[in-house]
């Protein structure tokens, strides 16, 4: 295997679904889903919904189109060809399906005439149907239509994106058979006849659910199989001895897993694949990936090394081609989710992240060489998928972090770093003890799971629906009406130019924030409440030891410690309060009246207003003024949302991230008083200094150092480098942000000059990347806004 040949080839043959906030000319929607899980459900009326949902997934494994690309040596695809994408029947309704999913040039006339035929069983059956009428009326008003999210989102009543991390160790080491031999096991303990009556309505749940899992592996057994037979076949056509020696491997690897355990590196690499086809793709809709495979492929790697079947160049080759998989069907799900999911996540991704390095159960460097492999590998094939991420600790080599260095200096925006000690802090605070706390991954942006477990951050998913603080402070001060079209949207708090203190305006503050927290704890606890009884995850819980042994759907696991909001717009709110406090009440240099005046005129005719609102303190200059509001601003929206809780009791916490819902979502927020003008996108990131501002490296991190990370866990921030910074500085300031104990960086290290360039001349950066928030995306598929933003960000001189 020559790896960039390869890859070259693979990316030739490979389709890749690029938009900005819609789809490429190319890209078409795949009907077999649709079909396959109508034509299993009509017939399995009346049997129990796991049952039928199992045999669903079978159905569409045993029938969907199946093919081996050119140069492939990792198979497995999404659709029936790689211009065609998956979508979810079972979820939408046909108008919002047409409205915001697939586009009319998408299916041919007799596809939609099959898809409306389709619809007539799902109609009033489909989650949207069955879940929305049982939220309250305010609910409602906020969350739909899906174009018009101002105050919050949460979307997984019609689209649950959860973050499922099954147990990849467990499937290498034992396969699917092995899995079901234990669902088989945990099944024949269940004997009705011995049961009190109290436990037999549980015990009958669990026999449905165990049936389900053992049902859903069979089926993806015998998919695997049909890869195995086709690459037999198309073998004996292939004439170049070469190509026939590769497919001859990929046929017995297909034959070997995921059904038994992996006895190579290269199978190893096609069981990982397979499994998250599955449990992200065919099952349901899914983003994230949550895994650390340094370490779950290591051992299969040493011994490979070892016994001479496998050179360091030839395990780059896998990975690079695993790495185009990733790549090739990046944007399946994001591209079949609504235009506002497109919108929040420009550039197509499904947010595959993979931890490296960390630490081992015992609090050991857990780097080894596939740790390096990796980082140089993708560094190669520079896809944007998957993005790979470090788990620092302070026992971390330079040599690793110089790898890093040069993946960052190669134009990847990878990796990003996730500091250990306040993720274990926040860990074990939510129960978890040490040498578990040590071994979680990063499923998404940056939330925390242990793969193997429904132990994620908020459960099945990196956080539960999102809440916007911009449009938040927008109300605050204008008496809960918004500035751009004058809707009520949330309760009167009265005229700012009667606030006598500034406290006023905090109250008024707490007072919006906490009529959203309300809403979005309310939809969430009705939405964690019933989740599990509409949407199954056979396959999933099959491949999670947890649900086996509970027998229980792990879409519906309750025992979430800490239920997660994402939240945006911190750093907005924190940069307006100071303004206010600064230029109304302590200086006086500006009136209320003016500051009003100003913001609804989006600062036209009122540049001195402007300028002072510009140069007012902000966050990420090491200034107590501003960092103290700050930090006012975070203690008020941990205590509005902790004053809900889920359906177990548990308090709502936020996580601050926004992937690129700042931009979307600052097309919806007004002027604000830092001098943030109307509709431009909100400061990136959930930590990151307002756009332009945060200049001084050492002053950035002195700010973020006074947050309480160990409560937050992940606080995202964005930084761009200058490409000058050498790897001793680079080493240097990676050192110290984690001595700070500052939760998470991520940073571009891409001239702003080739950046302009590319956003003029984009058919000469084809290949551009960028990191936009807890992803890397190529700049020329990034709205022109979401482009402005990365390019205006302050480029930092170590």
């Amino acid at each position: 295997m020559v790896a960039t040949t390869r890859v070259e080839n693979m990316k030739k043959d490979s389709k890749y679904h690029q938009f900005i906030e819609d789809y490429a000319d190319e890209t078409k929607a795949c009907i077999e889903r649709a079909r396959h899980w109508t034509e299993s459900f009509k017939k399995t009326m009346g049997e129990p919904r796991p049952i039928r949902v199992a045999r669903a997934l079978a159905n569409h494994l045993e029938k969907m189109t199946i093919y081996i690309m050119p140069h492939e040596i990792i198979v497995g695809a999404s659709g029936k060809d790689p211009s065609h994408l998956p979508f979810y029947v079972e979820l939408q309704p046909l108008a919002t399906l047409k409205e915001s999913t697939v586009s009319e040039s998408m299916l041919t006339p007799e596809e939609w005439k099959e898809l409306e035929e389709i619809y007539q069983f799902w109609d009033g059956q489909t989650l949207r149907d069955m879940m929305f009428p049982l939220f309250p009326d305010e609910v409602k008003k906020q969350i739909s239509p899906l174009d018009r999210l101002k105050l919050l989102e949460m979307p997984g009543y019609q689209l649950p994106i959860n973050s499922p991390a099954p147990d990849l160790k467990m499937i290498l080491a034992i396969g699917l058979e092995g899995a079901i031999r234990m669902a088989e096991a945990r099944l024949a303990e269940l004997d009705l006849g011995k049961l009190p009556p109290n436990k037999l309505e549980d015990a009958l749940r669990q026999k449905d659910m165990l049936n389900a899992m053992i049902i859903s592996g069979k089926g993806a057994i015998a998919w695997a199989q049909r890869y195995s037979k086709l690459a037999r076949e198309t073998a004996e056509k292939t004439p170049d001895p070469e190509r026939k020696q590769e497919l001859l491997q990929i046929a017995e690897n297909c034959a070997q897993v995921p059904a038994k355990p992996a006895k190579t590196f290269w199978q190893a690499i096609q069981s990982i694949w397979f499994i998250h086809m599955l449990t992200h793709v065919y099952e349901s809709i899914s983003v994230g990936y949550g895994q650390r495979l340094d370490q779950d492929l290591y051992p299969y790697y040493k011994q490979d090394i070892e016994a001479g079947r496998l050179t360091r160049d030839q395990a780059m080759g896998l990975l690079e081609a695993l790495w185009v998989k990733f790549e090739r069907d990046r944007a399946n799900l994001r591209a079949m989710s609504s235009m506002a999911g497109r919108g929040g996540q420009m550039g197509g991704t499904l947010l595959q992240n993979i931890s490296l390095a960390g630490t081992d159960e015992k609090g050991k460097d857990a780097t080894n060489d596939l740790t390096h492999l990796m980082l140089e590998s993708i560094r190669e094939v520079r896809t944007v998928q998957p993005a790979l991420s470090i788990k620092y600790h302070p026992k971390i080599s330079d040599d690793l972090l110089i790898n890093a260095y040069e993946t960052v200096k190669a134009g990847t925006g990878m990796p990003a770093f996730h500091n250990d000690k306040p993720i274990i802090a926040h860990l074990m605070a939510a129960g978890m003890p040490l040498s578990i706390a040590r071994v979680s991954a990063t499923p998404c942006c940056s939330a925390c799971c242990i793969p193997g477990t429904a132990h994620l951050s908020a459960g099945m998913s990196c956080a539960m629906g999102a809440l916007h603080l911009a449009k938040v402070i927008e109300l605050a001060m204008n008496d809960g009406v918004d500035i751009l079209d004058g809707e009520q949207l949330g309760p009167r708090t009265g005229d700012p130019r009667n606030f006598k203190t500034f406290d006023d305006l905090l109250q008024a503050f707490r007072t919006q924030l906490e009529y959203a927290c309300k809403i979005i704890s309310v939809g969430q606890a009705i939405y964690q409440s019933t989740i599990g009884t509409f949407v199954y995850r056979p396959i999933t819980s099959l491949m999670c030891p947890s649900s086996i042994k509970r027998g229980q759907n792990i879409a519906s696991y309750n025992d979430w410690a800490n239920p997660l909001i994402n939240t945006d717009g911190l750093v907005d709110v924190a940069d307006s309060l100071t303004a206010v406090k600064k230029l109304i009440y302590d200086d006086k240099k500006i009136t209320w009246d003016e500051m009003l005046k100003a913001l609804k005129a989006d600062f036209e005719g009122y540049e001195n207003c402007w300028q002072l609102c510009h140069d007012a303190p902000k966050f990420g200059d090491d200034d107590d003024y501003a960092d103290d509001i700050m930090i006012t601003t975070m203690n008020i929206t941990h205590e509005s949302m902790a004053k809900n809780v889920d359906k177990n009791g548990a308090p709502f916490r936020p996580i601050y991230h926004s992937v690129s819902s700042y931009i979307t979502n600052g097309r919806l927020v007004a002027a604000l008083p830092y001098s943030r003008k109307a509709r431009q996108p909100l400061a990136d990131g959930g930590v990151s200094p307002s756009t332009g501002f945060g200049r001084s490296p050492l002053k950035v991190l002195k700010s973020l150092a006074k947050l309480d990370h160990d409560y937050i866990s992940r606080g995202l921030l964005n930084q761009k480098l200058s490409p000058s910074t050498t790897p001793r500085q680079f080493i240097n300031y990676i050192r110290n942000w984690g001595e700070l104990g500052i939760s998470h960086v991520q940073f571009n290290m891409v001239d702003a000059n080739v950046l302009r360039d590319a956003q003029a001349h984009p058919e000469k950066y084809p290949d551009l990347i960028v990191r936009v928030a807890g992803y890397s995306a190529h700049f020329v598929y990034l709205a022109k806004d979401a482009q402005d933003s990365i390019i205006n960000r302050a480029e930092l001189t170590l």
